[in-house]
C-alpha cells in the first residue's frame, strides 16, 4: 500500500479561500518565505514526488532537514484553518482567555465581569464542558477576594449548578453514544431497510431515555433524541413517521440561535433531510419552502465557503424526481453543469469531489 503524504493531503484538501487565507497570514509573519514555495509546489502537482519537490525548490540549505520543513508548512497550515474558521468556538475561548489573564493581573472585579458574559455565552449553547471550566475560574477568583461572606454563598450555589450541569451533560453524552451507534450500523449498513434495520435499532429504542423527549434534559439531548427516532423510521422506510421528527430538529435549531450557530453544519444536514422528506410526502411546496433556509448568507457564504449550493441543487433535483415530474429534475441537472465550474474551489473539498 503506497503511504500517501499528509502535507500532500492537507494542501490538496483546501479551498481557493482557505488557501488565499494562509497566504494573508504567511506574508504578515517575519521569517523565511521558502514555505510559500514549497506550498506553491505541492498545489501546483496532482501526484506526491518529493524527489521532484527537492529539485523544484532547489534551495540545498532548506532541502537538508525537508521533514522538517515540511512539519512546520503543515502546522502553519493548520493555524491558519483554525484562524478562518474561528467562529463562536474561538470567542469563547477568547472570553475564557480574558478572564485568566485579568485573573493573572490580579484584576479580579473585571476578570469576575468577564467571567460572568464568558458563562451566559457557555450556557445558551450548552457548552456543558466549558460551563465547568468556568466554575473552577469563578472558585478561583472567590479564593483570592476579602469578601468570605460571599465566597460561602457562591460555593455552594456553584456545587448545587455543577450538580445540574453534570447531570446535564451525562444525559446528553448517553444519546450522543446512542446516535453514534446509529451512525456506525448505518454506514457499515448503509443498504439495510426494514426489518434488518429495525432489530438493529430494537435496543437502542428500550433504553429508557428513548420513552418520550421530556427524558431528555436539554435542547442538545432532545436534538438527539429526534434524530434517533427519525433515522429509525427512515430506515423502516415509513417517512410518515420520519417527518414530525426532522420537523422537530430544525425547529429545535431554530428556536435557539445560539445552538445553530454552534452546529450550524448539522443544521444545513437537518434542513436537506427536511427537504427530502418532505420530497418523499409528496409535498412539494413545503420541500422548496424548506430549501430556502439553507439560502440564509450565514450559510450560504461563510468563511468564503459556499455550503449552500452543493446541497441546493441534490436536493430541488430530488424533489422533482420524487414527484414524478423527470422534464423539470432535467432542467435543474442542467443548470447545475454550468454553475458547477463556476463553484469549484468554493464549495468543501469533499463535496467538490463527490459532484464532480
Amino acid at each position: 500500500m503506497v503511504k500517501t503524504d499528509l502535507l500532500f493531503q492537507l494542501i490538496k484538501s483546501l479551498s481557493k479561500g482557505e488557501k488565499r487565507n494562509f497566504k494573508v497570514l504567511t506574508q504578515l509573519t517575519a521569517g523565511d518565505k521558502k514555505y510559500i514555495q514549497l506550498f506553491d509546489s505541492i498545489d501546483r502537482t496532482d501526484k506526491y514526488d518529493e524527489e521532484w519537490l527537492i529539485r523544484e525548490l532547489n534551495d540545498e540549505a532548506f532541502t537538508r532537514q525537508f521533514s522538517v520543513a515540511k512539519n512546520y508548512l503543515y502546522n502553519s497550515i493548520l493555524k491558519s484553518l483554525a484562524y478562518f474558521y474561528k467562529g463562536q468556538t474561538a470567542e469563547n475561548f477568547s472570553l475564557s482567555l480574558q478572564v485568566r489573564i485579568l485573573m493573572e493581573k490580579r484584576l479580579f472585579n473585571q476578570a469576575y465581569r468577564h467571567l460572568n458574559k464568558a458563562m451566559e455565552r457557555a450556557e445558551k449553547q450548552e457548552n456543558f464542558y466549558e460551563i465547568l471550566q468556568l466554575f473552577m475560574l469563578e472558585r478561583q477568583i472567590l479564593r483570592q477576594t476579602d469578601d468570605y461572606k460571599k465566597l460561602n454563598e457562591r460555593i455552594h450555589e456553584i456545587n448545587l449548578r455543577e450538580k445540574i450541569v453534570l447531570e446535564k451533560l451525562n444525559n446528553f453524552q448517553q444519546y450522543h453514544f446512542m446516535y453514534d451507534q446509529v451512525v456506525a450500523f448505518l454506514t457499515t449498513d448503509p443498504k439495510a431497510k426494514g426489518m434488518v434495520a429495525g432489530s438493529y435499532f430494537e435496543p437502542i429504542l428500550k433504553n429508557s431515555l428513548m420513552e418520550n423527549e421530556s427524558q431528555a434534559l436539554s435542547i442538545k439531548a432532545k436534538i438527539g433524541y429526534y434524530t434517533i427516532q427519525h433515522r429509525y423510521y427512515r430506515a423502516l422506510g415509513d417517512r410518515k413517521k420520519a417527518l414530525p421528527f426532522i420537523e422537530a430538529i430544525v425547529n429545535s435549531y431554530e428556536s435557539y440561535p445560539e445552538i445553530l450557530e454552534d452546529e450550524w453544519m448539522r443544521y444545513v444536514e437537518e434542513v436537506s433531510a427536511l427537504v427530502s422528506e418532505y420530497g418523499q410526502n409528496n409535498r412539494k411546496d413545503e420541500a422548496l419552502k424548506a430549501l430556502k433556509k439553507l439560502e440564509h448568507p450565514r450559510i450560504k457564504s461563510r468563511n468564503g465557503i459556499d455550503y449552500y449550493f452543493p446541497f441546493y441543487y441534490t436536493q430541488l433535483i430530488g424533489i422533482y424526481l420524487n414527484i414524478g415530474d423527470v422534464t423539470k429534475a432535467a432542467e435543474v441537472v442542467s443548470e447545475f453543469e454550468i454553475d458547477l465550474p463556476r463553484n469549484l474551489g468554493k464549495i468543501p473539498k469533499y463535496q467538490e469531489l463527490r459532484l464532480s
